[in-house]
């Protein structure tokens, strides 16, 4: 747009800094004539800028505009033909002026401009502009060409304000259509909007109900989509499936899978004739052409695929064999015109016309040629009116000497030229927006034995002009030699399940399975809910993740079978309340024993109503995000097809955004759930075991993300939409199932008696890892021996090292090894281990408080000092002399002092039972 603009300013300031006297002189046929040329203006101009010659002819100069000598080798001998046609109305007008209402002495010229040498690296829209200024500061007082929307549209846009008349045969743009803007343009054709939406009644008609539409990304077809988008809004049994336009991809080929790719087999194509010819070509290599399917093009395109098939073929012999070939079943729309004799009369006279005088004249245009003569004819006929009414009226001031010299502006508007002349479109009448009105459009169908080149289709009816209907006059042969029309899509199957399916079968016999158990456990809690370890794990809280786990495994029966707006509603509530009450219950869970476990004050309790509220808020949370959804765009079933014999019925709101928009918020909001549950889980590490179920949780927590980062994807990706259904619940059963069995199974096992609190994973290893690797070293079982007995499960927190970041204390496996003067201390919350050696160790012992003991080994050289915490004085005594057999000495007793950090830092241990700790050798 700036550029157009900066052109707009450069031609206006030209066109005015050229205003001086200038003498033209032109030889017209056998005879010369001289003349006095004034540039164009809307006020008075001075006599002596008065054009005048020695023969009193007057010439009336039109300004032509084209892109006369395109690089292409088609499109220049286009422009020669169109340049011969424009030759051949001005030769007809003035071989008799007033068969148009002109004065005998006045005379049509015209003032040629190859737009394509004003293309120094501007658009084609600011060549046309800078020639269109060039031209009428030459004395043009009306402008002819173009050729397309665009390059009129600029043309228009920029000689409105100077009051110059735009014709353009190529213009097809609605927006030409708005006199607000335009208020000095008209055209000979309709808007191309007409034609798209003339294929409506023509679909109807064959009883096509679907269909896709690829338009080119220029002017006239962004005004065939807008159009075409805007008449499909009053369609309710008519359903665009999909619509395609070439920006993103210059491939015919893709471009035509693309239409068909979900089974739509009609296909309807706006834009230049050129473009939708190569379109059809790579549709044709794309094997996207036969006899299910049915193409519809709002112009001919025979005459333009013909040529392009002499570039793309050695032995033209084959074209009118592969011509029909690629046709037959075809149809295109056309502007039928009114049969007139001057519309008889011109395409009658072009085969005969001398092609030496008049070039390549019978190039063949694609029905280009009448409009291009109509602009010529046109402006003459209402110059000829205009000036038949001024002398009617006794009006001096227009006369044709003004009309010459451009004074006459004001009356340049459509309405002038709206003269119901006959011409080769017909007689000529213009509507309120300046463009021809009173078309048919002409429906044609290629049969078998068409067509010949040159020849159209067969003419099977016409859509009438008010488009309102479709009428039929001869019964198609459509590509199969039938009269039967093609389907409008190919018989999908729908690749939902059924509960007859073996897949939706084998996964709710899973389900069953799962449901059954969940109700189990319940139950069992329920009956055993004073047994200690069942009191450990918060029954309600645990009951809440029970259902959670039971809705997450009903999600399944609303994605078997076609869904309906209730299966929909289905879909989208039950998982995210499934996982809200499951995790929420968790998280409450989780921050009781958080607040209980780390905080300074004892016997400190946290109210089962106050975890409630938090679990109610998290819930209400979600509840009302779905509430909204449901409320606002509740989704509800599509079909989508995924090839071209399979679709499938998903539940979708009305626009992807909004369905993001909700989806989004969800999986926000339980990202942060999530995440909070695994803050806790790391928090807790150093909770006593038989309150803390940190490991089981952590796992059940990555299982499910792990699955999720996985599963989720595959689940959005359609490729993949055949096999939507067994992802998404094998995701389903995985993290249910797992949840389930991580988080209860290991309390049911203690109801059973199973204790597993004193299964000591340590132990086993110690047993199995260490114990043969010592035995390679010392050659003596002694050594490991003394290793599974000489442990201990203990609070044990370092200073000085890398514990001093943390400041915790953790509950540890501790081992010492006095063969190997080594003390080996394990975390139980995940397994890490530290070795120390005791050589040159110092032994104290603290007591920190009334019923705690602790021994404090202080190694000078590292200046680390590692604490362990024992709830008596004899097991404090009695690890002090194991720690001193392996290499440790005393330094005396230290009663009475205290960690520094202990209390203060509001971290306490953990109270170790003493069944719980091997006792020292």
């Amino acid at each position: 747009m700036l550029l157009n603009f900066i052109v707009v300013l450069l031609a206006v300031a030209s066109a005015f800094a050229g205003r001086t006297e200038v003498h033209r002189f032109e030889k017209e046929h056998n005879h010369t004539s001289s003349q006095h040329v004034s540039f164009p203006n809307h006020a008075q101009q001075p006599k002596s800028l008065q054009r005048r010659d020695l023969t009193n002819l007057t010439y009336l100069q039109i300004g032509v505009l084209y892109e006369f000598n395109d690089p292409d080798p088609d499109w220049r001998d286009y422009g020669t033909m169109i340049q011969s046609i424009w030759n051949l109305a001005k030769d007809d007008i003035n071989a008799d002026p007033a068969k148009w209402g002109l004065p005998s002495n006045a005379r049509i010229r015209l003032d040629f401009r190859d737009s394509i040498q004003y293309f120094h690296g501007w658009n084609m829209e600011g060549a046309y502009m800078v020639s269109a200024m060039d031209s009428y500061k030459d004395g043009s007082i009306a402008i002819v060409g173009g050729s397309s929307s665009d390059v009129a549209i600029a043309m228009a846009q920029m000689l409105g304000p100077l009051m110059v008349p735009v014709c353009s045969p190529q213009a097809y743009s609605y927006v030409l259509s708005d006199k607000t803007k335009y208020p000095y343009f008209f055209r000979p054709n309709t808007p191309a909007a007409n034609d798209v939406i003339g294929v409506i009644p023509l679909l109807k008609n064959y009883g096509w109900t679907r269909f896709s539409f690829i338009y080119q990304d220029v002017a006239s077809g962004t005004a065939y989509d807008s159009a075409l988008s805007e008449a499909m809004k009053k369609e309710s049994k008519l359903f665009l499936a999909n619509k395609f336009t070439d920006y993103y991809t210059n491939d015919p080929g893709e471009l035509a899978n693309r239409a068909v790719a979900d089974g739509t087999r009609v296909i309807v194509v706006a834009g230049n004739p050129d473009w939708a010819a190569k379109l059809f070509w790579g549709a044709y290599n794309a094997s996207v052409v036969g006899n299910d399917f049915v193409w519809i093009f709002v112009n001919d395109i025979q005459d333009r695929l013909a040529s392009l098939l002499k570039k793309n073929l050695a032995d033209e012999t084959q074209i009118p064999e592969l011509l029909e070939d690629m046709l037959v079943g075809t149809l295109y729309m056309s502007v039928q015109r009114d049969s007139t004799p001057a519309r008889e009369e011109f395409w009658a006279r072009l085969p005969t016309l001398n092609e030496s005088l008049y070039p390549l004249i019978n190039y063949g245009g694609g029905g280009d040629e009448a409009p291009a003569y109509a602009c010529i004819s046109a402006l003459a006929a209402g110059w000829g009116k205009l000036l038949q009414q001024a002398a009617a009226d006794n009006n001096s001031d227009v006369n044709l000497a003004a009309l010459a010299s451009g004074e006459l502006g004001s009356y340049m508007i459509p309405d002038t030229f709206n003269t119901g002349i006959d011409t080769p479109v017909g007689y000529f009448n213009l509507d309120q927006h300046g463009d021809f009105k009173g078309y048919n459009l002409l429906v044609a169908l290629y049969e078998k034995g068409q067509p010949t080149i040159g020849d159209g289709g067969t003419e099977i009816g016409s859509v009438a002009a008010d488009l309102s209907g479709f009428i039929q006059r001869v019964v198609p042969v459509f590509r199969d030699g039938s009269s039967n029309p093609p389907l409008t899509t190919v018989p999908q199957l729908p690749v939902n399940p059924s509960y007859e399916s073996v897949s939706a079968a084998v996964i709710l016999a899973f389900t069953s399975l799962g449901i059954f158990a969940t109700a189990v456990t319940a139950m069992l809690f329920v009956v055993f809910m004073k047994h200690e370890a069942i009191r450990r794990t918060s029954l309600p809280f645990s009951l809440l993740i029970l259902l959670g786990i039971t809705i997450s495994y009903t999600t399944l029966f609303p994605h078997i079978g076609i869904p309906t707006p209730a299966h929909c509603i289905g879909q989208t509530w039950l998982p995210p309340i499934g996982f809200c009450l499951c995790f929420s219950s968790i998280a409450v869970k989780s921050w009781r024993l958080y607040r209980i476990f780390n905080n300074v004050r004892k016997n400190y309790a946290v109210k089962t109503s106050q975890l409630f509220a938090y679990t109610g808020a998290m819930l209400s949370l979600e509840v009302l995000i779905l509430i909204v959804w449901t409320a606002y765009d509740p989704p509800r079933p599509i079909v989508l097809p995924i090839s071209q014999r399979q679709s499938i019925y998903l539940c979708r709101s009305s626009t992807q955004f909004q369905q993001n928009i909700f989806e989004g918020f969800l999986y926000a909001i339980n990202s942060a759930l999530l995440a909070f549950v695994l803050l806790l889980t790391w928090l807790n590490r150093t909770v006593a075991t038989e309150y803390n179920e940190t490991l089981y949780i952590g796992a059940a927590v990555w299982n499910f993300v792990a699955l999720m980062s996985i599963g989720l994807p595959l689940v959005y990706i359609q490729s993949l939409y055949e096999y939507q259904f067994v992802i998404r619940q094998i995701i389903v059963l995985l993290v249910t199932t797992f949840t389930l069995l991580v988080l209860f199974a290991p309390v049911l096992l203690r109801i059973a008696g199973v204790k597993t609190e004193k299964v000591d994973l340590m132990n086993s290893f110690a047993n199995n890892v260490l114990k043969s690797d010592f035995n390679s070293k010392f050659g003596s079982t002694s050594t490991s021996e003394s290793l599974i007995t000489n442990s201990t499960i203990v609070p044990a927190i370092e200073r000085g090292g890398l514990w001093t970041l943390l400041n915790r204390w953790e509950t540890m496996r501790v081992f010492v090894i006095p063969k190997m003067n080594t003390l080996i201390a394990v975390q139980l919350s995940n397994g890490r281990a530290f070795t120390y050696n005791l050589v040159d160790s110092i032994i104290s012992e603290a007591s920190n408080s009334g019923d705690e003991f602790s021994v404090v080994v202080t190694f000078p050289k590292t200046k680390r000092t590692f604490y362990l915490s024992f709830n008596s004085h004899e097991q404090r005594t009695a690890w002090m002399a194991l720690i001193a057999s392996a290499g440790g000495s005393h330094a005396g007793s230290a009663t009475g002092s205290k960690d520094p950090n202990r209390r203060t830092s509001g971290l306490q241990s953990p109270p170790i039972k003493s069944a719980e700790v091997s006792s020292a050798p």
